[in-house]
């Protein structure tokens, strides 16, 4: 089987339409900037199409109907593929970053169930100090366990802001399991909290992430409009960055 970029971009040059040129393109430079370490400056665009543009370009390519529908399930699986090659399911943006670091006033921050660090990344890139943590479980049978974009701590997240929350400015979190309870505790613990700093999630809300049980018992508000704005979910999933309570 083909490598998916490899796929995709053998589909675009085959298909030759501009508009699934330009959805390549943007994943080429995408995976060229992570693939270095770094973070995108802003958003990706919409990625895909939804199925009356589907119908469009396969209207002005009628032979290659079947290459147009094969790329655009490839381009839907976008978000799967960078969790595959580089343990991202959140693709945080410096522009995002600034804005709430600006919004905020935000010096020291902590970054809890981290993963690969990339949001750490991208907050200490806009000048912000910042701690990763994660208990690294999963690491240990992930292919992408060792590309950490900032360094991380060995903590489970309970852990982190306990010994953190009197320092920190705020705390995040991007994309918490849909399953188990870890994110109720954490909540609680947060709520038990002497100090609390702002906490952050990045998350569909009620969908791909967090406990049910989670969305039921949590105080969520967003944190500003033109904040998403800058971090518009390129996919079906309505990934936002919201204040949790």
């Amino acid at each position: 089987m083909m490598k998916y970029l490899a796929k995709l971009n053998w589909l675009a040059q085959e298909i030759g339409l501009q508009d699934v040129t330009k959805q390549v393109h943007q994943i080429n430079e995408l995976t060229t900037i992570l693939g270095d370490q770094r973070i995108p400056k802003k958003h990706l665009a919409d990625i895909g199409f939804l199925p009356d543009k589907l119908e469009r370009l396969c209207e002005q390519a009628p032979t290659k109907e079947l290459e147009i529908k094969v790329i655009n399930q490839l381009l839907n699986n976008l978000r799967n593929y960078l969790a595959q090659e580089f343990g991202l399911w959140s693709i945080p943006n410096l522009t995002t970053a600034e804005l709430i670091a600006m919004k905020y006033h935000l010096h020291d921050g902590l970054e809890i169930m981290a993963g690969n660090a990339q949001w750490t990344k991208a907050f200490q890139d806009v000048g912000v100090n910042m701690v990763a943590t994660d208990d690294l479980s999963w690491s240990v049978t992930s292919a992408t366990g060792a590309r950490n974009f900032a360094p991380v701590t060995r903590l489970t997240a309970i852990e982190a802001l306990i010994r953190y929350a009197t320092v920190a400015d705020f705390v995040i979190l991007a994309w918490a399991p849909n399953f188990g309870d870890a994110d109720i505790a954490l909540l609680e613990a947060y709520r038990n909290l002497p100090r609390k700093p702002l906490l952050l999630m990045v998350g569909e809300r009620g969908g791909a992430t967090n406990s049910t049980a989670f969305w039921r018992t949590a105080k969520v508000s967003t944190i500003s409009a033109a904040i998403n704005r800058s971090f518009k979910s390129f996919d079906f999933i309505n990934e936002k960055i919201l204040k949790v309570e």
